[in-house]
């Protein structure tokens, strides 16, 4: 529809440059020969950015098989969106701590790998979350804390700092409603969640 109305409304600015005279051949045939240039250079455009689009899709796919390996591996859980993975890691935290734990520096290793061979210029957001124990403030900040040190860990150990956010979401979303100190429901609620997009 749109290459039609530019052609009728390219013969009109030439019918329209003329005057009331009849337009020459030429005219009409330089006419069209400039609309079918742009109409190529749009149709390249098109094309080029389908085969982006088919790039970025073998990339999530590459990057998806990875974690859900990773995933089996540690017990965490690989939730594939339209633009974006989500990945439950098995990173926890002591109660009132925001430290990481000297076991997960390995899982932690690991992922920095497998996003990095895959798909270096991924965004990661890092949400740290916290158990139900404690103000609502206070565990926002904790969470904060929790985010802000595991997303230190990925850059320090290779993963590009302008592509890695941390973000704290406090008591929101648990996975064990209302489990919180030495429980085994509370040191799920003390965890961190990575979400994996596209840069561009």
């Amino acid at each position: 529809m749109n290459s039609v109305f530019t052609r009728m409304t390219l013969v009109a600015l030439v019918v329209g440059a003329a005057g009331c005279n009849k337009v020459s051949q030429d005219q009409f045939d330089q006419s069209m020969a400039q609309m079918q240039s742009q109409l190529d250079e749009h149709r390249k455009g098109i094309d080029a950015n389908a085969e982006s689009i088919d790039a970025l899709q073998a990339e999530l796919d590459a990057l998806q098989l990875e974690l859900e390996g990773l995933a089996e591996e540690y017990g965490a859980m690989v939730e594939r969106f339209e633009d974006h993975i989500m990945f439950a890691t098995p990173v926890n935290f002591e109660f009132d701590s925001s430290d990481l734990r000297a076991g997960d520096e390995e899982f932690l290793d690991r992922f920095v790998h497998v996003v990095g061979h895959h798909y270096a210029s991924s965004v990661i957001t890092v949400q740290g979350y916290t158990d139900p124990a404690g103000p609502e403030a206070y565990n926002q900040r904790l969470s904060q804390k929790r985010a802000d040190n595991v997303a230190a860990y990925l850059v320090e150990h290779g993963l590009d700092n302008g592509n890695v956010r941390a973000i704290g979401l406090g008591e929101a979303y648990p996975v064990a409603p209302g489990e919180w100190g030495d429980s085994v429901g509370g040191l799920e609620n003390r965890r961190v969640t990575f979400v994996i997009e596209s840069a561009s």
